[in-house]
C-alpha cells in the first residue's frame, strides 16, 4: 500500500495495464449471489471497448432487469463513470442514477435527479457495489504478480 498526498492510499502500483488482456467483443456470463447462494442474479458483461463495459443484471424475483455502462480509467484502475438503468417492460430505459469518480478531487458522486451525494475517496482502486464489483474482474488480470490474487482472495 502506498500513501499519496492528503492521507489517500493506493494499491495501483500492484497493477500494470496490459491492453491485450482486455478482449473487446467478449461477453462473460455468471451467477452472482450471497455467499450462501441466496439472492441469485444472472449477470452478463459485454466488453464494448478497452475502457467501456456494459452489464445486464437480472435478479430472480425482480421484474426490472438492470443495464449498467461503465467507463474505466487505467491510471487508477477504477470505473470513473457508472450509469445504471432499469429496463422497463416496453424496452425503454429508466435512469437509476449516475456515478462519477473525480480523480482530481478524490470524490465519488452519485447524481439522482437534481440531488448530488458525494463521498471522499481514501483508497485507489475504487470499486462500486452497484456495479457488482465487475471492475475487480477487469483489474485482476492486470496484476503485476498474479500470485497476489491468491493472497487477496484468502
Amino acid at each position: 500500500e502506498m500513501h499519496l498526498t492528503g492521507g489517500i492510499t493506493s494499491s495501483v502500483h500492484l497493477f500494470e495495464y496490459r491492453p491485450e488482456k482486455i478482449k473487446v467483443g467478449a461477453v462473460y456470463h455468471y451467477v452472482k449471489s450471497n455467499i450462501d447462494g441466496a439472492i441469485p442474479a444472472d449477470v452478463s458483461t459485454y466488453v464494448e471497448a478497452r475502457d467501456w463495459v456494459e452489464a445486464l443484471k437480472i435478479e430472480q424475483g425482480s421484474s426490472l432487469p438492470a443495464y449498467i455502462t461503465a467507463d474505466f480509467d487505467w491510471g487508477s484502475f477504477s470505473a470513473t463513470r457508472l450509469d445504471p438503468w432499469h429496463i422497463i417492460e416496453d424496452g425503454s430505459l429508466r435512469c437509476q442514477l449516475e456515478s462519477h469518480l473525480s480523480l482530481e478531487r478524490n470524490t465519488y458522486s452519485d447524481h439522482l435527479g437534481d440531488a448530488v451525494f458525494s463521498a471522499d475517496v481514501w483508497h485507489y482502486p475504487v470499486h462500486n457495489y452497484n456495479f457488482d464489483f465487475i471492475s475487480f474482474n477487469f483489474i485482476f488480470r492486470h496484476l503485476v504478480d498474479p500470485e497476489l490474487l491468491n493472497c487477496i482472495l484468502r
